[in-house]
């Protein structure tokens, strides 16, 4: 049995692809209340370049970022610069890891 990601990855990956497919363009983006949500669980609206995205979704994403961040640890599609070839790379990162992180 396999056991699903936590919401805060799953929130993560997947504004993170919108915003991937979406790099060479202006975005708006509309962060949404609960009101304003198709009925059902929550997720990522996307219209051309306008992305919508629910809070219950926002902040869990955010707190994952913070995680990423902190620990220096690069995730799949998130280039990291070494600073020793000046070339984007995913191995040995520039980042260091913090002791507090803020959740």
């Amino acid at each position: 049995m396999t056991s699903e990601p936590p919401l805060e990855e799953v929130a993560f990956n997947e504004l993170s692809s919108h915003l991937n497919d979406l790099q060479d363009r202006i975005l708006e983006i509309e962060i949404l209340s609960s009101a304003s949500c198709p009925p059902g669980p929550p997720r990522i609206l996307r219209d051309g370049n306008c992305i919508g995205i629910p809070k219950t979704l926002l902040v869990p994403a955010f707190k994952h970022a913070l995680t990423i961040l902190a620990l220096g640890r690069p995730q799949a599609g998130v280039v990291v610069t070494d600073k020793k070839n000046d070339e984007d790379a995913v191995s040995e990162p520039t980042m260091k890891r913090r002791d507090n992180v803020l959740m």
